[in-house]
């Protein structure tokens, strides 16, 4: 019974963290401490007997640890490099808490980054770790205007007739709504998965990734279309942009990674399927920034 289990929550203001806060909220009996560095920006109910809300700051691991000591599952929404010391300090002082973090699909698929050998080495760590803990890799994450990935891409799409398409656009792609995500973290604090679990998080649709800018089109409205560019020149713009502190719908490192397909590099969790399609995400998205636009 959920009603007899705490469950934590880092990073609760967080895109992943609000969402798994809410559906621990409205889908377990648990009690529940979230947690973020200013608490008072953690959208929920603070009246709610149920719900302890507290500081935390992951720069102070020790500190940090000690305020989920008494939880009996613990989900570190913040990027695993960030999040690791805690983890470990909290198994020192929480033998049993199961710990659940949240690291990269990319660690498997982009060898040459700084950061993607920082997350592995970040993942080792928890391998280390006594069980039971838990690691996600997420494909690409979507579900908010603020997501650096599909909420991006629709904001330009929406201001501009034309969406430039990076190269060919032949590799495969599997983005993750956010809300499916939490539901994986969520199985995952409860116990799915066992003691130890290495699994990905991933949509239900493989497609292109000329065919998701097509979607992404289409979701932005009528008149949109998608113009692949040679690579080289998308490349170019986009360093001139980024070096004049201007939008773009890519980043110069997602931009080296985009001739990769995005498919899962470890199993999906058993017994957990995606909800959102990705038609649905997408118009979602483009509802709310069209509601902000006025």
């Amino acid at each position: 019974m959920t009603e007899d289990l705490t469950l934590g929550v880092v990073g609760a203001t967080g895109r992943l963290g609000a969402r798994l806060a809410r559906r621990l909220r409205d889908e377990t009996g648990a009690r529940l401490v979230l947690t973020a560095r200013d608490p008072m920006r953690i959208d929920i109910d603070p009246d709610d007997p149920r719900i302890a809300l507290r500081a935390l700051d992951l720069d102070a691991p020790e500190a940090a640890a000690r305020s989920l000591a008494e939880c009996d599952a613990v989900v570190f929404c913040p990027i695993l490099t960030q999040s690791v010391a805690t983890a470990e300090a909290l198994r020192r002082i929480a033998p049993g808490v199961r710990i659940v973090a949240v690291s990269s699909n990319n660690v498997g698929l982009d060898r040459a980054s700084e950061l993607y050998q920082a997350l592995d080495r970040a993942e080792d760590r928890i391998r280390a770790l006594p069980d039971p803990w838990a690691i996600v890799r997420p494909t690409m994450i979507y579900g908010l205007p603020e997501d650096g990935n599909l909420g991006r891409l629709l904001a330009v799409a929406m201001k501009s007739p034309v969406l430039p398409l990076p190269g060919d656009g032949r590799a495969l792609q599997q983005p993750v709504h956010v809300h499916d995500l939490a539901g994986l973290a969520m199985m995952l604090a409860l116990g799915a998965g066992g003691d130890r679990a290495e699994v990905t998080a991933a949509g239900a649709e493989v497609l292109s990734l000329r065919a998701l800018y097509r979607k992404v089109c289409r979701a932005a409205g009528r008149g949109r279309f998608v113009l692949p560019v040679p690579m080289a020149m998308v490349a170019r713009a986009v360093a001139r942009a980024e070096r004049d502190g201007r939008p773009v719908p890519m980043t110069t490192v997602q931009l080296r990674r985009a001739g990769i397909d995005k498919l899962p590099t470890w199993p999906l969790l058993p017994g957990w399927t995606p909800e959102v399609t990705l038609d649905a995400g997408l118009a979602a998205i483009a509802q709310e920034l069209r509601r902000r636009r006025g």
